[in-house]
Parts: C-alpha cells; sequence; structure tokens
C-alpha cells in the first residue's frame, strides 16, 4: 500500500474526476455544484464543496444527497482508484439523523460482508411519508390513485438500480448476505462454491461487456502490453446494453 502523499498526477486525476461530478450534479440539479478534491492523507477525498446536495419536487426541498469518494492513485496501474465511497439520502433539507438509505462501496470492508453494497436505514412509515410529500408536490410516479388507492406510495413499488444489464448482483452475492447476516445453515463447501461460480458469472460479464464494447478492451490490454490486431472492419459498439439503466 502506499502511503507517501498523492502526487501531480494523482491531484490532476482527482480534478478531473472532481470537475466530471461537477457537470453531472450541475446538470441534474439544475444549479451549480462544485464538486472539490482535497488531499487526506495518501488518499484524496472528493465531494460538494458547499455540502450535501438539496433535491427539490416542485418548490419543496424533500431530500438531501451526501456524496463522498476516497481515491488513491494505484501505482502498479496507474489510474486513480476508488477505495470507499458513499451516496446517502437523507429526508428533507439537511442531513441530521439517519438516512432513507445510503448506496456504500468499501474495499477495505470487514470479511464476509459485501464491497459494494445498499443498505435502507428508515422505516417503511418514513419512506411512504416522503412518497405522499412528493406525489402531493407532482411526482408523476407518486401522484395519488384518481380512483382512491393507495399504491403510490408503497415502499415496494421502490426500484433500486443494482448495476443493469452488466453489472447486477447474481445469486451467489445474495446467498452469501443471507450467511452473512443471519448467519443461515450451510453445508461445509458453501463459501468455496460461491466463489467459483461468482467467479464463473463475472467472467461471463465480462466477456459479454468486452463484446459490447470492444475498443475499450483492446486499448485496456494494450495498455497492459499486450498487441491487439483490430478486425476490418470494426466492431460496433453496443452502447445501449452497458449504458442500461
Amino acid at each position: 500500500m502506499n502511503d507517501a502523499r498523492p502526487d501531480a498526477s494523482a491531484r490532476g486525476a482527482a480534478d478531473a474526476f472532481a470537475h466530471r461530478l461537477t457537470e453531472t450534479l450541475t446538470a441534474f440539479v439544475g444549479n451549480p455544484v462544485p464538486v472539490e478534491s482535497q488531499e487526506l492523507g495518501s488518499k484524496l477525498s472528493i465531494r460538494p464543496e458547499h455540502g450535501p446536495v438539496r433535491l427539490s419536487i416542485g418548490d419543496v426541498a424533500l431530500l438531501s444527497l451526501d456524496i463522498l469518494y476516497r481515491c488513491r492513485w494505484n501505482e502498479q496501474e496507474k489510474y486513480l482508484s476508488t477505495v470507499e465511497s458513499w451516496v446517502k439520502v437523507f429526508p428533507g433539507p439537511g442531513t441530521r439523523g439517519e438516512p432513507l438509505f445510503r448506496y456504500e462501496y468499501d474495499r477495505e470492508t470487514v470479511p464476509g460482508l459485501p464491497s459494494a453494497h445498499l443498505q435502507i436505514h428508515a422505516h417503511r412509515d418514513s419512506f411512504t411519508h416522503i412518497m405522499a410529500l412528493a406525489g402531493a408536490a407532482g411526482a408523476k410516479r407518486r401522484s395519488p390513485d384518481p380512483r382512491g388507492g393507495t399504491d403510490a406510495a408503497r415502499l415496494s413499488n421502490i426500484h433500486f438500480p443494482l448495476g443493469g444489464d452488466r453489472f447486477r448482483p447474481c445469486l451467489e452475492d445474495v446467498l452469501q448476505m443471507l450467511k452473512a447476516e443471519f448467519d443461515v445453515a450451510t453445508g461445509p463447501t458453501w463459501e468455496a462454491t460461491l466463489r467459483r461460480r461468482r467467479l464463473d458469472y463475472r467472467l461471463t460479464q465480462l466477456r459479454a461487456t468486452v463484446d459490447d464494447h470492444p475498443e475499450t478492451a483492446a486499448l485496456e490490454i494494450e495498455r497492459l502490453g499486450f498487441h491487439v490486431t483490430r478486425p476490418d472492419p470494426p466492431i460496433s459498439p453496443r452502447i445501449d446494453r452497458i449504458s442500461a439503466f
């Protein structure tokens, strides 16, 4: 592990990443949301300059986003690597108390827990309260049923994204979560079997992703020192698959 302060290349990459996040958040919110990078020991911390980002529905600030990336320059690979990140969604205009939910990544998480995960903090009532307020403020999917139904404010109607076509979790991830969180009874070879089958799944997804965008794959393996002969005519990428929500 590199404990030295980030060099100019790392700072430049972090600043570029912060600039991309600035563009993304500014476009999403419709107002300037500057994102900055700062040195934090051997790491670089990247987060919105003015703290949590308020999200409004209609004219009411109903939600807040707390966003953080901690990165390190990977000396072997020569790119900026995320060590830890989170996106936390809070009810209301601030971040007091627990979030409704959070997407989190921690490369150095304790053994047995997934490095990338979604955690839901709020009770069902907290969600349905926000959903009802959103419907009253004009959110289409949360608008009350004109026939008097209440389905629009059900927690089961929220769809949490988890990687799209190519990067979605596999069955083995869910099974290992059940073991880690609830210590369900398992056979003696459960861990080795899940690891092997997860590898099979992810290698299959990797091959499919390479098929989706072969030029990116070619550039990456060339960077690693391999020689690539490109086909003529070139293969057209399938952008729709790897960019799918």
